[in-house]
């Protein structure tokens, strides 16, 4: 095949493609821009989740009137000029990539006016060429409007979300930018409505509670700051009990640059492996600051991922600092008991554990008969006796064939889901009412999610009365939740990742998929807040009655979540271990 240069449209197109992904690609590119400008107050509007539009106008040093073509050229910048500055980078943009990225694959309107101007300056691009240029009234600053973003690449198109799932990642870019920059004022609007809000008065604490809510904001604790040559650790986190449902809320910033490191993840996570239950994540707002040439950020042009040259150092600093800032909460809570159930079980044992005997072999024919497992020549099989209660989280029981080590949590958590399921199934009650209702702050996000599975989340046994500024009154809860476990339960189920995708347009067979995982977390949700807890010491009546209700499920092997349930120990594996 004969080899041939590109077509510069070719090329523009494909370059791009690795800068703009989706409308939160723009929005960031515009957003750091106006940060570089020295901007004090930006403002961010969407339409239809950023495809129909996106705006930003900021109150920056402005493009001076001559230069505005040229800013929308590939490789113009004024933010290095030399390959040895890429050593010392310390602006958020450089590449000078990403405006005429932009403007290659929609259509854009570029205003601004600089100080020393009395009119402002634009220049608009229709299909990747100039379309009209002139003089216009404008503050001083620079507004960029992207419409019809992907309109004539219908591929890309097809690999976005629903328009609000586009908007919600978009809105909370912005969010981690006011964090980070807390005396810049932000101010974002999806479809004319404003969203968010930030003062710029410098306060981290008040725009995470705006956001995120007072409850996460009021818990979070300052990380102690840790100082390793000329790099500075600082931050907040989460105590025990504050926890997520996915890692969302764990935020780094490098030089005030959002990034994905991670070497800081792992250390995130190695930290809190046995302090947090197993599916929950901590909150972490991260800032690293140390000297430009400590760091690589032209690692990729999207310009999220950098590498550092000292991680080893970095990584033992926030080890440190973790632990610094968290150890007297650790051991209060460890003389309590409430971590003891994180431990894994059995540390140094020699058994090599089995599966349930519920997987019959050969010559046993299973039938199910009310709800329990029997076999050909028996009736149910396995009757299970309690033991003991290890480490307040496993329960050890006797069967006919073997020894069960059962995880209490796991196994009452998918109990209750099936009966939650049934009940629903069934048309029988799911809602208990509320002598004294709850009132339930909602960050901004959770408020957009709840206009979408609100009817989900009735049918499974909330109900709610609104209040002022989109927050809700609980007036009943479903039947098996207990009612200390509400407001945690209510904001996990606000926050699920299947949340903001069901409303996709991306067809019928999708959206019933999406709809019933949907409703399946959510029962998982409500089982999980329902059921015995780890390191929940239990009596025996209670462990005999829990085991009769497993039995009575069928022996199900799996949790909602999908952890195991049981593990099993046969008499002839228990035989072999001693050498019987």
């Amino acid at each position: 095949m004969k080899i041939q240069l590109l077509d510069e449209s070719v090329a523009s197109q494909i370059a791009a493609g690795e800068v703009v992904e989706r409308p939160l690609s723009v929005v960031k590119e515009l957003v750091e821009n106006s940060l570089d400008s020295e901007a004090t107050e930006i403002e961010i509007e969407l339409e239809n989740g950023g495809l129909k539009l996106i705006k930003v106008i900021d109150n920056g040093v402005g493009i001076p009137r001559d230069q505005l073509e040229l800013a929308l050229t590939r490789y113009a910048t004024s933010k290095l000029t030399s390959v040895d500055d890429l050593s010392s980078i310390q602006t958020l943009g450089f590449r000078g990539e990403a405006l005429a990225s932009i403007r290659s694959v929609s259509d854009l309107i570029l205003v601004s006016r600089e100080d020393s101007d009395r009119t402002g300056n634009y220049i608009t691009y229709k299909n990747g060429d100039i379309f009209d240029r002139g003089i216009q009234g404008a503050n001083r600053g620079t507004s960029v409007s992207v419409s019809d973003l992907f309109a004539n690449f219908p591929a890309r198109l097809s690999f976005l979300k629903s328009a609000r799932a586009e908007g919600r990642r978009c809105s909370q870019l912005v969010a981690r930018y006011a964090v980070a920059y807390p005396k810049v004022s932000f101010r974002f609007f999806q479809d004319g409505n404003l969203v968010f809000h930030s003062a710029g008065d410098g306060n981290q604490r008040d725009i995470i509670g705006s956001v995120w809510g007072d409850e996460i904001a009021q818990e979070l604790l300052p990380l102690e700051e840790m100082n390793i040559g000329n790099v500075r650790i600082e931050g907040f986190v989460s105590p025990p009990g504050i926890t997520r449902g996915r890692k969302d809320l764990q935020v780094f910033f490098a030089n005030d640059r959002l990034v994905e490191v991670g070497f800081l993840s792992f250390a995130v996570a190695d930290f809190y492996r046995n302090i947090n239950p197993k599916g929950r994540y901590p909150v972490v707002f991260l800032f690293v600051n140390c000297e430009p040439n400590k760091m690589d950020v032209n690692v990729h042009p999207a310009k999220i991922e950098i590498k550092f040259k000292n991680e080893g150092e970095i990584f033992s600093a926030l080890s440190r600092s973790l632990n610094n800032t968290l150890k007297d909460v650790v051991i209060e809570i460890q003389k309590l008991g409430v971590l003891s159930g994180m431990e894994e079980p059995f540390h140094g044992t020699q058994f090599e554990l089995e599966k349930p005997s519920q997987e019959l072999n050969s010559n046993q024919v299973g039938k199910i008969i009310d709800g329990k497992i029997t076999t050909a020549n028996s009736g149910p099989i396995n009757d299970l006796h309690p033991l003991a209660q290890i480490n307040t989280t496993y329960i050890v029981a006797q069967g006919r064939d073997g020894i069960f080590i059962i995880d209490q949590h796991a196994a009452h958590e998918r109990i209750i889901f099936e009966n939650i399921i049934m009940s629903q199934e069934n048309g029988l009650p799911t809602v208990q009412g509320l002598l004294d209702p709850i009132p339930i702050n909602l960050d901004s996000s959770q408020k957009e999610n709840l206009s979408m599975i609100g009817p989900s989340m009735y049918k499974y046994g909330f109900q709610w009365d609104k209040l002022e500024k989109g927050n809700i009154i609980l007036r009943g809860i479903p039947i098996s939740l207990k009612e200390s476990e509400t407001v945690s339960v209510f904001k996990e189920i606000l926050d699920l990742d299947t949340v903001s995708d069901t409303s996709s347009a991306e067809g019928d067979q999708k959206s019933r998929s999406s709809l019933e995982t949907r409703d399946r977390e959510i029962a998982a949700s409500v089982a999980c807040h329902s059921s015995i807890r780890a390191g929940q010491a239990l009596l025996f009546s209670e462990m005999e009655a829990m085991l009769s209700q497993f039995q009575d499920a069928g022996y199900p092997k799996l949790c909602p979540h999908g952890r195991p349930t049981t593990l099993f120990l046969s008499h002839g594996k228990l035989d072999a271990q001693f050498g019987r």
